[in-house]
């Protein structure tokens, strides 16, 4: 991956996350409505946060994780290095303060059983669609572990063992988390097809066309002439996701962004390398600002809710939980490291004495990679 192009995705994830915070910030409990527009961007920028996964999931296991348990590590360590802080500042704030808001206050179930289900990420499988207290976003990464680990079946297990794995994965995953597996796996594509040499002028039509596709996404309000077509109602939309066929238009739109800049990307090298110093920032927290934004919004929510509404309160809610972000994210993200760390001790101790019967399956193996098919070998 190039410098450019590894700067453009900071940026993107970045825009992303800011987009997912702005569409909450926008409910009447919150700010009253403030920027409520705004509110339509929030679950197109998921959309777009699953084709980036699949890409840069991609490049880090043909660049960085030769092995199943270093792949596994290397997730989970990402994972649960912002989940675990997230939960219990989720209950904390849901517990002490959530309750002020009264009415207004965003749908939150206070049940353990979501913390508990969101924790090991299985909090969307099949009929179950639950997140911990009020926060919402939460939803997402049972998708995205499920993807995670359908890849890595794919990707790093061989015979017999990688189909029975992965068609495992997808049964308990369910249907709704398999309807948008095509989109994340966009993201692979786009990183597969970026490592082939196509014509300047093919990027420029597909970079380009992305943003004019987009600008008629939204002014033509694809999204809700889309749902209207193809309506899903309940209680189909319990196994099925609404909206299916505009998540699939802006996905592919996403992907032709991605493929357009691998291509043309280096014309901008420059320009992005001035500004790496944000891009780089907003890639580095995008993750935290996504899972810290719902509690904090609704604790400054409730600290300044005597101006519900008004200029001032408004402006500390969002100067407070962006700051608040600022501060939590560099401390919990750096325990990241920490985290694989004890990670790998955790699956060596296992590994050795025969105590987890899964041992066999993520032991490390010497693999190559299959040029035609770009699956992993066992290589021994």
């Amino acid at each position: 991956m190039t410098k450019a192009m590894s700067l453009y995705l900071d940026g993107f994830r970045g825009v992303a996350a800011l987009a997912v915070f702005l569409s909450h910030s926008t409910d009447k409990g919150i700010t009253g409505g403030f920027l409520s527009h705004l509110g339509i961007f929030g679950d197109d920028a998921v959309m777009a946060f699953f084709v980036l996964s699949g890409y840069v999931i991609a490049f880090s296991a043909e660049n960085k994780h030769d092995t199943l348990n270093d792949y596994v590590i290397a997730r989970l360590s990402r994972l649960w290095s912002v989940v675990v802080p997230a939960l219990v500042l989720t209950g904390v704030i849901d517990h002490f303060v959530g309750h002020q808001l009264g009415s207004d206050a965003p749908y939150r179930d206070d049940s353990v059983y979501g913390y508990v289900l969101s924790a090991f990420f299985v909090n969307q499988i099949w009929l179950i669609s639950v997140f911990p207290g009020s926060n919402s976003p939460f939803w997402s990464l049972s998708y995205e572990a499920f993807y995670y680990s359908f890849f890595a079946a794919v990707y790093y297990l061989s015979g017999r063992a990688r189909w029975l794995a992965a068609v495992a994965i997808l049964v308990i995953a369910g249907p709704k988390i398999v309807l948008l597996l095509p989109l994340w796996f966009l993201g692979v594509l786009a990183y597969e097809i970026g490592r082939k040499s196509l014509d300047q002028a093919v990027g420029w039509w597909l970079w380009i066309g992305s943003f004019v596709g987009i600008g008629i996404y939204y002014i033509t309000h694809a999204k809700f002439a889309i749902d209207l077509m193809t309506p899903i109602r309940p209680p189909l939309d319990r196994v099925f996701n609404p909206q299916l066929g505009a998540k699939y238009l802006f996905s592919m739109l996403i992907f032709m962004n991605i493929v357009g800049f691998q291509i043309v990307g280096s014309r901008f090298s420059r320009l992005l390398t001035r500004a790496g110093k944000w891009l780089r920032l907003g890639g580095r927290y995008s993750f935290s600002l996504y899972l810290y934004h719902t509690p904090l919004l609704i604790l400054f929510t409730a600290l300044t809710r005597s101006g519900h509404g008004k200029w001032w309160s408004i402006a500390a809610i969002y100067i407070g939980t962006l700051s608040l972000i600022a501060v939590l994210a560099p401390l919990t993200e750096s325990r990241k490291d920490i985290l694989s760390v004890n990670l790998t001790r955790v699956i060596r101790k296992c590994q050795k004495n025969g105590t987890a019967r899964t041992s066999k399956v993520i032991q490390p193996v010497r693999t190559t990679r299959n040029s035609s098919t770009g699956f992993r070998h066992d290589a021994r």
